[in-house]
């Protein structure tokens, strides 16, 4: 019988990413991006950050700037930590991955 890889925790297999597509993030101290995919130009980050002592998951489209760094838009969705609905969202953008990145390369 094969033996199954025990997965670590998420918040001890999550490194925070400083740069993406070889350059460097812009982002708050406090931010931990997890995540960073091409959205044609742009890109998307999810990332946690904490702001007045209470975290949030953020998705959110970023900017290549003049500076050749990373900045974030407008255009995205944050979600308390507090909210019982941040787990669901997170489930539900797992559950709807490929369906999602169809819709935002589209």
């Amino acid at each position: 019988m094969a033996k199954t890889k025990k997965k670590p925790p998420v918040h001890e297999a999550v490194e925070g990413i400083d740069k993406f597509d070889g350059h460097a993030i812009e982002k708050d101290e406090s931010a931990t991006v997890v995540h960073a995919f091409k959205l044609g130009r742009d890109a998307g980050l999810i990332s946690v950050s904490e702001y007045k002592g209470k975290k949030s998951l953020d998705i959110r489209r970023w900017y290549l700037g003049e500076d050749e760094r990373w900045h974030p838009t407008s255009k995205g969705i944050r979600v308390p930590e507090e909210s019982s609905s941040a787990l669901l969202f997170l489930e539900a953008l797992h559950q709807k991955q490929t369906a999602i990145l169809a819709l935002l390369n589209s």
